[in-house]
């Protein structure tokens, strides 16, 4: 996923079910864009790992 010029990749540690991964994927996509991490001044690689908690009804 490409956002703001910046690669972004995302995967999932578990998945649930198609049509509710395409809906993750699509909230992700619409977050604000994020700050780079940073080490001497400049851009660094980083992972971070976002928790999607998704309850049925």
């Amino acid at each position: 996923m490409m956002r703001n010029m910046m690669a972004m990749k995302v995967s999932f540690r578990e998945k649930v079910d198609k049509e509710l991964d395409a809906e993750a994927l699509r909230v992700v996509g619409l977050m604000p864009k994020w700050i780079p991490a940073k080490e001497k001044g400049k851009n660094k690689k980083s992972k971070f790992n976002l928790p999607i908690l998704i309850k049925s009804q």
